[in-house]
């Protein structure tokens, strides 16, 4: 029995540290991430990005067509995207590896990476090509 335990317990940490590692890196990253939430919302000219971050106090969502998330080089950030749209939708940000599933009505992704670059980067929505944002890395 204690070797089934032990067995579980190091099955159990594998994976606790596989869950560190950032989706463009090799190795785990410990800290605490920035946290960006991406909403995906039908409005009357169609599906579009929605965003809004739990940095600082100010949290709001107010829906606007190619949203901009701000960022340092190395800062841990975790990308979350809900689908709020009947449709069906993905989130790609190619400099970073960032690609998530096809997302159906309802459903949720979180993504993490590291930012290792500077510059303005765009995300997309492959299903959706007018669905687009940027993120800004200084």
């Amino acid at each position: 029995m204690p070797g089934l335990a032990a067995v579980v317990l190091v099955t159990v940490g594998y994976f606790a540290v596989l869950s560190t590692i950032p989706v463009n890196s090799t190795h785990p990253v410990f800290g605490a991430p920035s946290n960006h939430y991406i909403k995906v919302i039908d409005s009357k000219n169609g599906p579009i990005f929605v965003t809004t971050s739990t940095k600082g106090a100010k949290k709001n969502i107010e829906p606007t067509y190619k949203p901009i998330i701000h960022a340092r080089v190395g800062e841990l950030i975790s990308l979350h995207i809900i689908n709020e749209d009947h449709d069906k939708h993905n989130l790609n940000l190619d400099e970073f590896n960032v690609h998530t599933n096809d997302i159906g009505y309802f459903g949720t992704q979180s993504i993490t990476f590291v930012a290792d670059k500077a510059g303005q980067f765009y995300f997309h929505c492959t299903l959706h090509p007018e669905m687009t944002g940027s993120i800004t890395i200084e």
